[in-house]
């Protein structure tokens, strides 16, 4: 059977439990590595942070697990008005 690879991103302010989700998931879940997104404000460190390290992990059927991804990055960004949000969405 060939296992699809997934990318889990645990999302939530700080200090509410995302590491310990996801120490507790990757005890769980066989086959699966832990990742955390850099606290970066420039969005390409996620395009590189996908390419570098989730991409061959996911082609080699892993699951990814990550306190944050992408997601955080557009809303923080879009908040502290580094990039604009029509940006962001593009």
């Amino acid at each position: 059977m060939n296992k699809k690879a997934l990318l889990i991103s645990i999302e939530g302010i700080d200090g509410s439990g995302k590491s310990t989700l996801i120490k507790k998931l990757n005890e769980t879940i066989i086959n699966s590595v832990i990742t955390q997104s850099p606290r970066g404000t420039i969005l390409g460190e996620k395009v590189w942070d996908l390419v570098t390290e989730n991409l061959p992990d996911l082609a080699a059927g892993k699951t990814v697990l990550t306190d944050r991804y992408i997601d955080s990055t557009l809303v923080y960004q879009g908040i502290r008005g580094k990039i604009p949000i029509t940006k962001l969405v593009e």
